[in-house]
């Protein structure tokens, strides 16, 4: 309830977000270095489970601090995997290269 006055105070704590980025690359049929669209790229945490997908080749993603295994996948190409720490408030910036699958 307010006072008479109509002034009031409140606390607020924020969480100070990680900033995980970075760019996905493989190559084309002419061995020539290309950025990969819709790469999934999953973060999977003790308390959460994020994901997002590229665009351009470029992902962003803004996750509480913790570890994380971050898998990036596409059809037609091997998946990659890393163990990532993101520490409170880190800029984390995280390129790959998936090699594609070989077909017979």
């Amino acid at each position: 309830m307010l006072p008479k006055d109509g002034a009031a105070s409140a606390i607020i704590n924020l969480d100070r977000l990680a900033h995980l980025s970075g760019r996905v690359n493989s190559v084309n049929m002419l061995d020539e270095s290309v950025l990969l669209n819709w790469v999934t790229v999953d973060a999977v945490g003790e308390k959460t489970h994020d994901f997002t997908y590229t665009l351009d080749g470029r992902y962003d993603m803004w996750m509480e601090k913790g570890r994380y295994l971050v898998v990036w996948s596409l059809g037609g190409y091997e998946f990659a995997v890393k163990d990532l720490y993101l520490p409170e408030g880190s800029d984390v910036k995280v390129d790959v290269f998936l090699n594609p699958l070989l077909t017979r």
